[in-house]
Order: structure tokens, then sequence, then C-alpha cells
């Protein structure tokens, strides 16, 4: 348990690189738009506004490929949003709205489509492992079941089914729940939005449950999810949105809340309020220890790409100027002493 701490022993200091800048031509011939994952090479995986193409930079911004084409066949996506995972072994693992997530070997080769059973494909964040398969934490069709993670082998059979029970009591956890990669073949799992403190546990690929850290603190308000309309019109409850293990035994969280002075808006003022009124607060955390290390409190969302870490404790964005081109843009988190 980690009680609030006023003065934690390092401080977390958010700095901003522009990795490179691209002219209008490039940015048309790239196709960027949101950058979706940052394998262990440092290479970013874009999706753009070309369907079903991912683009691949290289760390320092370079063409490296693209792959993946719109339709419904094999190595073909859909449009709309598509989720990107990269492996241990560099497979890539690409989520869609169908029922299945489409692989791609290390060069981008098409591999084989992964069905998902009774598993919702288009919710649910997930952690590949090393041998290919995944813990899941996206729901069962058909309602609740007794666990709310699920490990999958490489061509998406279920192997077990674990975590806490979805319920309403304490422990209990939401039916769809964050999962992050952990060291070891581990992975961590997000607490359900009703706890009244933030809880992490971090679950072995067998079920077993490793270890717990708990985070309270009085700013953390928990509640049930809120739909947009109830969200302008009363203060959005605190979310933890990610957990990171950076490096074994720390992690990087990072909560999302709200300033209480709400109003309806019109629709194409809804970004601009969000950025506003958006609080992010990321936390450094001793996972062994349950020490708090470090806290940042970001209180514009306009400053950080999308309020997302990826997976080496950076964060990334693609911010295209007046001129039509674009910077990369590449925000890292130091922990340094006080």
């Amino acid at each position: 348990m980690i009680a609030d701490d006023q003065s934690p022993p390092c401080r977390l200091i958010l700095d901003t690189t522009v990795v490179r800048t691209y002219s209008a031509a490039a940015v048309d011939s790239m196709d960027l738009s949101r950058i979706r994952e940052v394998d262990r090479h440092g290479n970013f995986y874009v999706q753009g506004y070309d369907p079903g193409v991912i683009t691949v930079l290289s760390p320092t911004g370079d063409l490296v490929a693209r792959f993946g084409r719109e339709g419904p066949g094999p190595g073909e996506l859909p449009s709309g949003h598509l989720g990107v995972e990269v492996s241990g072994l560099d497979s890539i693992y690409v989520q869609d709205n169908r029922l299945s997530w489409t692989v791609f070997g290390p060069e981008r080769q098409f591999v084989r489509s992964m069905p998902l059973g009774e598993i919702h494909a288009g919710t649910g964040t997930r952690c590949v492992l090393t041998d290919g398969s995944v813990i899941s934490s996206a729901p069962i069709r058909g309602g609740k079941r007794p666990a709310t993670l699920r490990l999958l082998d490489p061509d998406g059979g279920l192997v077990t089914e674990f975590g806490n029970p979805s319920g309403d009591g304490p422990g209990a956890a939401a039916p769809s729940r964050g999962v992050s990669c952990a060291f070891d073949g581990a992975a961590w799992a997000l607490p359900s939005p009703i706890e009244p403190a933030y809880r992490l546990e971090r679950w072995g690929p067998d079920g077993t449950l490793l270890n717990v850290v708990t985070r309270d603190a009085p700013w953390f308000d928990a509640g049930p999810p809120m739909t947009r309309t109830e969200g302008m019109t009363s203060k959005p409850h605190s979310d933890v949105r990610q957990v990171l293990e950076v490096h074994q035994g720390l992690l990087y969280t990072m909560i999302v809340s709200a300033d209480p002075r709400w109003e309806p808006v019109a629709r194409d003022q809804w970004e601009e309020r969000l950025a506003e009124l958006y609080d992010v607060r990321f936390e450094a955390i001793d996972a062994i220890s349950g020490q708090l290390l470090a806290t940042l409190l970001v209180d514009d969302q306009r400053t950080l790409p999308n309020a997302r870490m990826m997976r080496d404790g950076h964060s990334y964005e693609l911010v295209v100027d007046d001129s039509g081109g674009a910077h990369l843009t590449a925000y890292a988190f130091h922990l340094v002493d006080q």
C-alpha cells in the first residue's frame, strides 16, 4: 500500500526533442498520421490516412517500410483504427474491428490470422509474450465470466482464465481491464474503475498473482465509467490509463482526471475544452518495495501526444505545421534524484 507522499525522493522530468522534420511532400508520400507502437529497436509504427496500411519509421525518422493493404483477404486490413503490438521476437500483431488479429513476421510478411473465438477483438488491452501467446483483458461474448484475464496460445486458442472475478466488491475487477507486459513473461493488470484506490496486479502467465501495488492518494476519485454526455455535465472519475514497466521493477503509471468545471459545448469546441480541462498525472513507482518515487502533473493534454507512453518510457507525436510539414517530436521521461 502506497500512501500519498508529498515529498517523494526523486523527480520525474519531461523533456521534449524534435527527432526529425518532414516537408509537406514527405508527409504525403509517407502518409503519416498517428503513432501506434514503438518496438524494442526504436522503430515507429504509424497508421496513416491510407486505409489498412502501416508505415514503419526508424528511430531517426527514416522510412523503413510500409505494409498491409485494405481488404478482407490474408494480410489485408479493414479501414478504421488499427492497434499494433510487437512481440519480443519482433512479430507484429495488428488488431482491427474484426474478430481476429492479423500477425506479420519480423520482415513484415503476413504469417497468419489469429481468430479470437469468444473474445471480442475490438476491446481490451493485451500483452504479446515472447513466444507469441497473448494475455488479453477483452470481455467474452455472452456475459460475465468468472475471471477477467485470459491467456491465448499463438494460434488464438484459450489456454487459461485468471484474474480477479468481475463484480462490485473490494478486490473485484471490471469486466474489461487494461493489461501491460511486464518482465519475465508476466503482465500488469490495471485496476477496476470502481475501486477506491488504484490497485496494480502482477500476474504470471500461469495465472499466479505475483504481487500487488496499491496506490492510495486523496486526489484519486474512483467511480463507474461515464458516458461522454455525463462527462460534460459532471466531473469524470480518475482513470488509470496506463502502467508501463520500463525497467524491471520500475513502473510508470499514467492517471487522467478532469477539472470539475464542465459545461456542455458545441461539437467543434469539444477537443479544445478537453485539452483545457484534463489533467494527466505520471508517477514512478518501485514495484518491489511499493515506494512512490516521483510524480509529474501535466494540466494541459496538448503538451502530450494522445496522453500515451510507449514501451521505452517515451511518448511521441507528429505535429503538422502551417506549411503542411511535420515534426516528429519525442517526449522523454527522466527519473532524477531530488
